[in-house]
């Protein structure tokens, strides 16, 4: 589902088939389900567990590092380049999106979250030039970083679990 900006209403559509899915019958079923919302609970249920999840897992643990490429990822997991190319493709995902959405999600918990400079975050993000991390932000938000952090600064809601702690540190 598309995500889109500075609508006037929030909605959010689910296929009927979730109907269908088990209800959490005991506490530590509820305790599962809830360790991981609300990202669980939007993304589709067969990939919480793939391959997709499996590289945006490796990358969210090298988030303010160098980011490893697709083969160094291919490789840690033990699959051609190829292979993890093609089966993140079967899963409607891309290795360059999984790593967009983190960068995207990451900034967004930075920039509302942190007085970091944006300079500092593009850089944690691991962008070469601070032009390009706005510019990348621009066409994921459709704001400026510097627009991004003026309408949303310190908002009530909590950190999305990125390490502003370590973001801070030189």
């Amino acid at each position: 589902m598309p995500e889109h900006f500075h609508e006037h209403a929030s909605r959010l559509s689910l296929d009927s088939a979730w109907l269908a899915e088990p209800v959490a019958v005991d506490a530590a079923c509820l305790r599962r389900l809830l360790s991981d919302a609300p990202a669980g609970l939007l993304a589709p249920f067969c990939q919480r567990n793939g391959l997709g999840e499996q590289v945006r897992l490796r990358l969210h643990a090298q988030l303010g590092k160098d980011m490893p490429s697709l083969e160094q990822t291919a490789w840690s997991l033990r699959i051609t380049p190829h292979s993890l190319r093609r089966r993140l493709a079967e899963e409607g995902r891309s290795f360059l999106d999984i790593k967009n959405e983190l960068r995207r999600d990451a900034a967004i918990d930075l920039l509302v979250h942190s007085s970091l400079k944006l300079e500092d975050i593009a850089q944690w993000l691991g962008f070469s030039e601070s032009s390009t991390f706005h510019r990348s932000f621009k066409l994921w938000t459709g704001l400026s970083p510097g627009e991004y952090r003026r309408a949303h600064w310190m908002e009530a809601s909590p950190s999305m679990g990125f390490n502003v702690a370590a973001a801070a540190a030189p």
